[in-house]
């Protein structure tokens, strides 16, 4: 990427939400990386904050790129900064380059990694990790893709505002129609696919599978994994997505469409090959400190980093979805998650579910500060809000007997015909009008 290059990302950058963590963090960090799918947005946002880039997968100058990262890693890092060094794990021992600079001088090394796969040794493994994790030197910052009112800019309910208990008092209407909301699921949030029609976003995302199954994990893994396979666990995580399945039960689904049986040790290994490369995610169960008997299920909700990957892999359609609403409403629950993670993620909190014995379940619970929580439904249709607002009825009881706190608010997500407003204590919001 040449300077002029440089120059023209941020004459067109088009802000995004992650911007006000990234400009808080790079003052406080001598080095950032910013890790999240492909095609998400990172290196546009890497290069509007750096004044020069490195990149490793560029045809002309990847290779002399990364010849001189090995030979001579301290040269390649004297360029102007704050420096973008994009997908930086195709030269792994750039890492300790940098954490090495930023030990020496802090303040003026200042760098912007980005990258689409966490390597081993960044999560795991701590035992044989090969590299120093970059604790204390290089700060991780999670991207993901658009959120609804990025690209739509509807948004009248902030979800910051509401955390602080700023609570607007007009009763907005949402306006969101089902066939726009499906048409979103399927597309996703992917910047470059933002003025693409539903049919032809979904045939490169099928694409953007396709290119998964192939040379990106060879070269990942350094080791031949089989292509059906990984496109049979694509296709169980779709049919699964954000119900309480284990892993187990996933690769149970998976055997029944394989020829060659593989063992559950290896069906874990791609599991956490998509995690490793952002594409599964899972919600992880909520477990607050309860006095009472209530057993609390442990079992993680499966979901997609963008629901449209899930979509790609069963080839969905809006007439498809609106032919099973039931279905379609698992994925429409993955689109929230996204976009509630977006936002929990920039004030530095975290979203999980709640399980438990009794089969009361509530979608979402983001904890906040001083054990303060958010616990949160969501319903596609204003038919479900009174059944929404029993279950949390039942909740609060449930943490009252327990000894546990009350949640801050609870709160109704609606996909399409919902007015914002605030029902036995709890808040109604159109999920086409809710942003951060």
């Amino acid at each position: 990427m040449e300077k002029d290059d440089l120059k023209n990302i941020k004459a067109k950058y088009k802000p995004r939400l992650i911007d006000e963590l990234i400009a808080s963090s790079l003052p406080l960090s001598g080095a950032l990386l910013i890790k999240g799918p492909k095609w998400c947005g990172k290196t546009w946002t890497g290069a509007y904050f750096s004044n020069d880039v490195i990149e490793f997968q560029d045809e002309k100058i990847g290779r002399a790129n990364k010849e001189l990262a090995l030979l001579n890693p301290a040269e390649l890092l004297d360029k102007e900064k704050p420096l973008l060094i994009d997908e930086w794990q195709e030269v792994e021992s750039i890492w300790d380059a940098v954490r090495k600079k930023v030990d020496k001088n802090s303040e003026q090394n200042k760098y912007i990694l980005t990258g689409s796969i966490t390597p081993n040794y960044l999560n795991r493994d701590k035992e044989n990790k090969k590299l120093h994790s970059g604790a204390g030197r290089i700060k991780q910052i999670s991207m993901s893709t658009l959120t609804f009112n990025e690209i739509f800019h509807k948004n009248k309910i902030s979800f910051k505002n509401t955390v602080n208990g700023i609570i607007d008092k007009n009763n907005y209407v949402g306006k969101l129609e089902l066939r726009e909301l499906i048409s979103f699921t399927i597309k996703g949030g992917w910047p470059h696919l933002v003025e693409f029609s539903t049919e032809n976003a979904r045939f490169i995302l099928e694409g953007y599978i396709d290119s998964l199954c192939g040379d990106d994990i060879l070269k990942y893994r350094n080791v031949r994994l089989n292509s059906n396979i990984i496109k049979k666990i694509i296709l169980s995580w779709s049919r699964n997505v954000c119900t309480y399945v284990d892993y187990v039960t996933v690769y149970n689904d998976v055997l029944n469409f394989l020829d060659k049986k593989v063992s559950l040790q290896t069906f874990k290994t791609y599991i956490q090959i998509f995690t490793d490369m952002f594409i599964f995610d899972e919600i992880k169960p909520w477990l607050p400190n309860l006095r009472s008997k209530t057993r609390l299920r442990g079992i993680s909700k499966k979901i997609f980093t963008d629901p449209s990957l899930g979509c790609a892999c069963i080839k969905a359609t809006v007439d498809g979805f609106l032919n099973d609403l039931n279905y379609y409403g698992f994925f429409f629950e993955n689109t929230v998650f996204k976009d509630l993670k977006v936002y929990a993620s920039i004030l530095g909190y975290e979203v999980f579910q709640y399980r438990d014995n009794a089969n009361l379940e509530i979608d979402a619970i983001i904890e906040i500060d001083n054990l303060d929580y958010l616990a949160i439904e969501i319903k596609l249709g204003t038919n479900k809000i009174d059944e929404a607002i029993e279950n949390f009825k039942r909740f609060k009881k449930k943490m009252e007997n327990g000894g546990y706190k009350q949640p801050k608010y609870c709160i109704v997500i609606v996909g399409v015909g919902g007015i914002y407003q605030i029902k036995e204590d709890v808040i109604i919001i159109p999920y086409d009008l809710l942003g951060f």
